[in-house]
């Protein structure tokens, strides 16, 4: 018996590291279904360092592990809950917007499933496997001061041998590991969390694509500068992000009691002045600063890292956008975001893109209308024309959203939801809709006061992604699918937002364009006759080879596989505006 007490602590430090990494996996997918046996060695190897690591902090097995247990099963629920919100796992930046979430979470309804629960209760008895191998220690001496220092140390610098190695292409051939950045939930399932976690720890920091020069891009940017004419006039440009605006129908069939954007399906069929289609993001449920970074810049998360924030990121000075282009036309620019302005470090980003005047949630009086718990839509609207009555002078103002925001569980004082849904009484659709249809018709009441509006005015307006999954699935189950049973050729479908393009003046009317927001503001200067810088002007001839390009859909003009040779040259273009520009 008094052998087994002593050699009890040694057996527990091997089963529960091992047992972490099961455990934390079951919280999303079984790991001997999806992962090789590499894979699964690697991830389990980051346990036992953990636990080295830990064991050097406090200089005890048991409360090491006890630790471990604790941490890998609180990393473990708030990557659930991650993916459940925004259908994506934790990845590395996403310390770097800590913040925002927090400032947003309260709104989020977290349910427990039972399954969860077992979870939970499973890493409660490797918590009291560790609390057996506790065994009281004699004073702290220097000698053991130092031998904790030591394991400490060895197990970081292991940590850090461990990323590198899981990095190299060897290691990732004999593992087998996914590389694919652009789908991050896949990545995650077929490496397991923490490998993939270290794998992506190398894209905190982006590389010259192969071939290179600044030198070189100038020169070819330079053959895309023409000598415009100067505008008869420059008219108002409102661009509207509406946070989480879209349509589900583009992904399933299913019957409503009314329609719950009757304003733009409208449009949709064919109106004055105005063109219509499918916008292609690169983002799902969340990281809506994705879409405003490639609508403002012109560049694409398709060439970044999958799962990565700019604005978090890579933006730490000035650069070139769609803005200061503007503001080198003489327009006065304005940004509007009906909440806090630290979100996605905005009130940093939008001045280096050349904002001149910024507003934020303090910017809105008392008396604003709250829908939920956000200013809504048609509160943000007046707030734009606000602005342009004050302003002398063509106008830039682009507006994101907050009303429709996710965290559509929870019922809210005033919000009656009007949207019936047949064959399912979920509250979570029946809520997005109900919000689609409070929007549309704020938009509808907007444009029809633009339509007498004394002064040429363009409204662009789109959304920045479409909800989770915990909205989508009771509709495609009226169907007999569900999110993640989604074919290959389907889940772009999860990538598609409707946009508008209205003008009170003379535009071509178009429908059924498809399009991404990186080619989106080119495309508006365009067709409304306003000046278009040279990297405009490459990326407007791109577009017609190439005229769609996201992380999830990126097809050439036939609807084929593009030219890698002309997303070369874009990756070139990009990496020289977003990290090494010089006029």
């Amino acid at each position: 018996m008094n052998v087994f007490k002593k050699i009890w602590p040694y057996i527990a430090a091997v089963i529960v590291p091992a047992s972490c990494f099961w455990l934390l996996e079951s919280f999303t997918y079984i790991p001997s279904e999806n992962m090789t046996i590499q894979a699964q060695f690697l991830n389990i190897v980051f346990y036992y360092i953990l636990f080295f690591i830990l064991y050097g902090l406090c200089g005890s097995i048991g409360i090491g592990l006890m630790l471990e247990s604790f941490l890998v099963l609180a990393v473990g629920l708030m990557n659930y809950y991650v993916i459940q919100f925004r259908s994506s796992p934790i990845l590395p930046w996403d310390m770097l917007s800590l913040k925002t979430a927090l400032s947003v979470s309260d709104n989020y309804t977290f349910e427990m499933p039972k399954e969860v629960i077992v979870i939970i209760v499973k890493f409660c008895v490797l918590f009291i496997i560790g609390a057996t191998a506790y065994v009281k220690k004699s004073r702290i001496t220097k000698v053991k001061i130092i031998q904790r220092i030591s394991f400490f140390v060895a197990g970081i610098l292991m940590l850090l041998g461990l990323t590198k190695l899981v990095q190299q292409e060897s290691v990732i051939a004999w593992a087998d590991l996914n590389t694919i950045l652009f789908t991050p939930n896949v990545m995650c399932r077929d490496n397991g969390f923490a490998v993939t976690f270290m794998m992506d720890m190398k894209y905190m920091e982006i590389t010259p694509p192969a071939g290179y020069s600044r030198k070189n891009v100038k020169k070819e940017l330079k053959q895309y500068e023409i000598d415009a004419d100067e505008a008869d006039s420059l008219p108002n440009i409102v661009v509207i992000m509406d946070e989480c605006f879209s349509d589900p129908a583009v992904l399933t069939d299913f019957n409503t009691n009314m329609d719950y954007m009757p304003f733009i399906h409208k449009l949709q069929l064919g109106n004055e002045n105005t063109v219509t289609g499918n916008l292609h993001v690169s983002v799902l449920g969340g990281n809506t600063a994705n879409t405003e970074f490639e609508f403002l810049t012109g560049n694409s998360m398709a060439l970044l890292p999958g799962g990565s924030v700019p604005y978090q990121q890579y933006i730490s000075g000035e650069i070139p956008s769609l803005v200061s282009w503007l503001n080198e036309l003489g327009y006065t620019t304005n940004a509007i975001h009906p909440y806090y302005n630290t979100g996605w470090n905005r009130d940093k980003v939008y001045p280096y893109m050349g904002f001149q005047n910024m507003y934020f949630n303090t910017s809105f009086d008392g008396d604003t209308e709250i829908i939920r718990k956000y200013i809504s839509d048609a509160a943000a609207f007046d707030k734009v024309l606000e602005l342009q009555e004050e302003q002398d002078g063509p106008s830039f103002t682009f507006l994101v959203t907050m009303q429709n925001h996710g965290g559509f569980g929870q019922p809210y004082e005033g919000f009656n939801p009007d949207i019936k849904i047949v064959g399912t009484d979920s509250k979570y659709p029946v809520n997005y809709l109900s919000l689609m249809k409070i929007t549309d018709r704020s938009l509808e009441n907007f444009i029809k006061y633009l339509s007498d509006y004394d002064e040429d005015t363009v409204v662009v307006f789109f959304g920045d992604h479409q909800p989770n999954d915990i909205i989508v699935d009771p509709l495609l189950g009226l169907n007999g699918k569900k999110c993640e049973t989604l074919s290959k050729e389907e889940i772009p479908l999860r990538y598609e937002v409707p946009y508008i393009i209205w003008a009170n003046f003379k535009i071509d009317e178009a429908m059924c364009i498809d399009t991404s927001p990186n080619y989106l503001g080119a495309q508006v200067l365009k067709m409304c006759g306003i000046p278009t810088s040279d990297y405009h002007n490459y990326l407007l001839e791109l577009s017609e080879e190439i005229p769609v390009i996201s992380t999830q859909y990126t097809v050439d003009s036939k609807g084929n596989a593009p030219d890698e040779e002309l997303l070369k040259t874009y990756r070139k273009m990009q990496y020289y505006r977003l990290f090494d520009y010089n006029d």
